[in-house]
């Protein structure tokens, strides 16, 4: 062989090296990504509304500290509407406000991928956790394509343990839920596609993002008599 045939083999066999390295990244870094933002849900998920304690947070924002951003929010956590600001660099026992995202960066920026981000909330008022939401989009319009799960701690009686405040057409699914909501009704709630949060196709619906909790919104239109209206909207939901 000679010395020109050994440099193109040599050079063919390091660019074979090289896609094998990036593939096995890619399959690691999709892996990764998922099953940290899926460890995240189902930890925020444990905590109980009027229940759950400042230690309870400060161990989730521990377990997830590199994810984790601070800021100004507000959020209901009491039916004091004063009560509800929680400002950047206050966090104590009485008031805290945690939130932490994990994206898709590296998989977006090369194109592998649609961005998409997930992130997860709580607030401690009166050292209790009051309020929670999780919510994960994405899809092909960045931050238009969704599921949202909020759990509040509401005082009104006239708020369903279980509802949904998405207007029939919009490209994401709101879920409320209360503290008397039954586990198997959290369970679908919190029933999360964490496969948008890596995805290239597909993930513009919905129904994509929260699966179950799809179901039961369409369970509600169909006795509302909206159904209709529904699948005129979504045509391409189940």
């Amino acid at each position: 062989m000679t010395r020109v045939k050994k440099l193109v083999v040599a050079g063919l066999l390091a660019a074979i090296a090289i896609l094998g390295l990036g593939t096995v990244w890619v399959f690691m870094f999709r892996h990764y990504v998922r099953q940290t933002a899926e460890a995240l849900l189902v930890d925020v998920k444990a905590l109980r509304i009027g229940q759950s304690d400042f230690v309870d947070a400060t161990r989730i924002a521990q377990k997830y500290r590199r994810f984790r951003i601070e800021g100004d929010a507000s959020v209901p956590a009491s039916p004091d509407p004063a009560e509800n600001v929680f400002p950047a660099g206050t966090c104590t026992s009485e008031r805290c406000f945690f939130e932490f995202i994990i994206d898709n960066r590296p998989l977006s920026t090369l194109h592998l991928a649609h961005g998409a981000s997930f992130t997860a909330a709580f607030a401690v008022l009166h050292g209790r956790v009051r309020y929670a939401d999780v919510h994960l989009v994405g899809g092909p319009d960045p931050g238009v394509n969704g599921g949202i799960v909020e759990e509040i701690n509401s005082s009104d009686d006239q708020q369903p343990t279980y509802g949904f405040r998405t207007p029939i057409g919009k490209p994401y699914l709101r879920v409320i839920l209360t503290p008397s909501a039954l586990t198997t009704v959290r369970d679908r709630a919190f029933a999360m596609n964490m496969n948008c949060l890596v995805a290239s196709t597909n993930c513009d619906k919905p129904c994509d993002y929260l699966p179950l909790a799809w179901g039961d919104w369409k369970a509600e239109m169909e006795k509302d008599g909206q159904l209709d209206g529904l699948r005129t909207a979504y045509p391409h939901c189940p």
